[in-house]
């Protein structure tokens, strides 16, 4: 490989691991065999109350259903990558949160593997909560008040 090819290489790796380390998504690459992680970058970290994965063997199993992962490499393989429904993140020793899950199948040191990007969207989901039920109370004022027209036109 020539010098110039050779630089731009770990020029390149350096912004992939900035762009992982730095990302405001968490982000986790687990074996696609057996949901073993790999590695995942600080956000991910800090959602999922992982402390350190060198010193056990965490599994994505622990987070996201297990249904959901054994299907998880079939449909990648036909779909190139699949986004999961906004569900239910219940790490261990922190609060419940909602989350958009999106998973890409690619080769980890040789290894099939498995990159899931994790966005909160707690605040997004309670929001639209809080845009249903005023949708609601706005539906209901209206039919009150047409009920009030009604009544008025007919006086």
């Amino acid at each position: 490989m020539k010098t110039r090819d050779v630089d731009m290489l770990r020029e390149h790796s350096g912004v992939h691991h900035l762009l992982f380390k730095h990302s405001t998504d968490g982000l986790i690459v687990f074996a696609s065999d057996s949901g073993e992680i790999f590695d995942c970058n600080p956000q991910a970290k800090m959602m999922l109350g992982i402390e350190d994965i060198s010193s056990r063997k965490e599994k994505i199993q622990s987070f996201v259903p297990s249904d959901d992962v054994d299907n998880l490499f079939g449909f990648l393989k036909s779909d190139g990558g699949r986004r999961l429904r906004k569900q239910k993140i219940e790490p261990r020793r922190l609060p419940t949160f909602f989350a958009e899950m999106e998973f890409y199948d690619l080769d980890f040191g040789g290894r099939p593997a498995i990159m899931c990007l994790i966005e909160d969207v707690t605040e997004q989901k309670n929001m639209e909560a809080r845009l249903k039920q005023r949708a609601e109370r706005l539906n209901s004022t209206n039919k009150k008040l047409e009920e009030l027209i009604h009544i008025i036109s007919h006086d």
